[in-house]
């Protein structure tokens, strides 16, 4: 209701074949690897058929947290999981990154 009121759009971000590939080079177990992407398929599936029964707008776009959302250029994980940019100096938690991507498709718009 809230991002009705705010005229918000939802952006789900489309990480489907990424997260089965980081999970392939954790070298988890081919079942834990079914079963975390059968729940995340299932999530995804949930949030997409709840905006549409509450009437808020969505899109699927890809954001990225390898990828630097300021030049473009890849980011290089440090300690920690926080993410830099050796060509413009962006710094962020790898799990804020698509965060950023998120703020500059919504100046794009708007």
């Amino acid at each position: 209701m809230k991002a009705l009121g705010y005229r918000a759009m939802l952006v789900i971000d489309d990480v489907i074949e990424e997260s089965r590939r980081e999970l392939l080079e954790e070298k988890l177990p081919s079942d834990v690897i079914k079963l975390l992407m059968s729940n995340l398929k299932r999530f995804v599936h949930q949030l997409e058929t709840l905006a549409q029964w509450y009437g808020v707008p969505y899109r699927f776009e890809r954001l990225y947290s390898t990828v630097c959302p300021v030049c473009g250029s890849k980011l290089v994980q440090e300690d920690d999981r926080v993410m830099v940019c050796g060509n413009c100096g962006f710094k962020a938690p790898r799990d804020m990154v698509p965060m950023y991507w998120a703020l500059k498709l919504q100046s794009r718009q708007g």
